[in-house]
């Protein structure tokens, strides 16, 4: 029965990833997120050529093809990373935060894989900061417009929350502290179809 239970509790993320991994060839954004002393910390897995040429893949599943994209695909991290900070300091406030009122994230640096396959998209890893502010119990996310959807995934904590956003939507309050997991009873209300293996 606990192999179910965990297999439950991890259906979202599965069931989002491959969803629209069929649709548009690509995974969503992925934001983790956690705290360390007086700091929360997001590390967003994008992406980052697709965000650079302002594609929306909800509107343009097939962009392999597009001319900025391609040229971007082809660069080293050296030449891309400083697109991306600069990309940062605009997109970071469309990327709403909420820390017991609105909070500014700060650009901390990027991952970026090495060029490979031009032709397969790469996955950079983006990090972001904010200070804790005194008394902060939860955090509310607001995904932005343009940028497809968004798996969110509390890290460090005891049942921590996992959700799906899409362009524009805003996530639950969620605590810090962790206890936020769906049960399985939530997860067949989020998935109705779904009916797991006996």
């Amino acid at each position: 029965m606990n192999g179910i239970f965990r297999f439950l509790l991890i259906l979202p993320v599965f069931l989002v990833l491959s969803t629209w991994s069929a649709k548009a060839q690509t995974t969503p954004t992925i934001v983790e997120f956690w705290t360390k002393e007086d700091t929360l910390f997001l590390e967003v897995t994008l992406n980052a050529e697709m965000f650079l040429s302002g594609i929306d893949p909800e509107t343009r599943p097939d962009f392999a093809d597009d001319a900025r994209y391609r040229e971007l695909r082809r660069r080293v991290s050296s030449e891309l990373e400083p697109e991306v900070r600069s990309f940062v300091k605009d997109w970071s406030g469309t990327l709403r935060v909420e820390l017991a009122g609105p909070t500014r994230l700060s650009y901390e640096g990027v991952r970026i894989p090495i060029v490979g396959d031009p032709n397969t998209s790469r996955l950079s890893k983006l990090l972001l900061a904010a200070p804790l502010p005194e008394g902060a119990s939860s955090l509310r996310l607001t995904w932005p417009e343009g940028h497809g959807p968004a798996v969110v995934k509390q890290q460090r904590v005891d049942a921590p929350y996992t959700g799906y956003l899409v362009a524009g939507e805003v996530s639950p309050l969620i605590p810090l502290q962790g206890g936020a997991a769906l049960d399985p009873q939530q997860v067949l209300q989020v998935f109705p179809d779904f009916r797991p293996f006996c």
